[in-house]
C-alpha cells in the first residue's frame, strides 16, 4: 500500500510541475486568486499577469480589486 502511495504522489507532483511549467511559460495572462469580500488576499499571476496589472503579486495581494480594474 505504502509503494501506491507514493507512487501516486510522485505522479501528482509530476503532473503539478508540467502544469506550472505550461502555466509559467505561457503568453496568455493566467492567474489564480484568492478572495476574502472583494479584497484579493493571494494572487499567483505568469508574466503575463504581472504586466497586464503593472504590478507584481507582492504589490496585488491585499488590493482592492476595483481599485486594480479587476471586475467581479
Amino acid at each position: 500500500m505504502r509503494e501506491r502511495r507514493e507512487e501516486a504522489e510522485a505522479a501528482v507532483r509530476d503532473s503539478q510541475a508540467t502544469l506550472r511549467s505550461f502555466y509559467d511559460n505561457s503568453s496568455f495572462l493566467m492567474g489564480v486568486l484568492e478572495l476574502e469580500g472583494d479584497s484579493i488576499v493571494k494572487l499567483y499571476g505568469n508574466e503575463a499577469t504581472s504586466a497586464f496589472l503593472r504590478n507584481d503579486a507582492s504589490t496585488v495581494e491585499g488590493a482592492v480589486s476595483a481599485k486594480l480594474g479587476v471586475p467581479l
